[in-house]
């Protein structure tokens, strides 16, 4: 039975990122959520190993990525409150954690190719682009998620997405400290 809710969700998923699903295609599962969500951290854990990442000397993966899922789930949950639509927590957060699992070959192809190759002149600009174009592809998503869970407007509910972003952003980079460098002294 779970493994059907899985193969069920996964065809959801696929659905949500192609903008065709929406949350409340998903099944109503708490076990699927908690599936979701760690395999959506395992992803982040794969991407926090492969890409070249100029924090990673002063920083902990595993505080930053429950950090994101932390304010996540305490973002999206305070919105559904306030939306007066609490009962669509489940699908929502497994809308919201599912598709990064379904995206995740994209995000962590475009984020290690940004991030080896960002200083380098010749690739600086495809790499940007590339990488720009599928963190719009995965705002538009979670807006499409905020949007079918709360009715709100659309243009609010990419704020709200953005903020939920720029919130973990700042979360994170205030606990990584910037790498010290030893000065020569002659």
């Amino acid at each position: 039975m779970f493994s059907t809710q899985v193969s069920e969700a996964l065809r959801v998923l696929t659905g949500i990122v192609r903008l065709q699903k929406g949350p409340e295609d998903l099944p109503f599962s708490p076990p699927l959520l908690l599936l979701l969500i760690v395999v959506s951290s395992a992803l982040d854990a794969v991407t926090w190993a492969v890409v070249p990442l100029p924090e990673k000397a002063s920083a902990s993966g595993p505080l930053l990525i429950g950090i994101g899922v932390a304010v996540t789930f305490i973002w999206y949950g305070a919105l559904l409150r306030l939306a007066g639509r609490p009962e669509r927590s489940v699908q929502t957060l497994s809308a919201v954690f599912g598709f990064q699992i379904i995206l995740a070959p994209a995000l962590l192809f475009t984020a290690w190719l940004y991030f080896s190759y960002y200083q380098d002149p010749t690739w600086k600009f495809p790499a940007g682009l590339l990488r720009s174009v599928v963190e719009i592809w995965a705002l538009v998503i979670m807006a499409r998620i905020l949007r079918a869970a709360t009715q709100w407007p659309m243009f609010a509910c990419v704020m709200l997405a953005v903020a939920n972003e720029l919130l973990s952003a700042l979360l994170m980079a205030s606990l990584v400290a910037p790498a010290i460098t030893a000065t020569a002294t002659t």
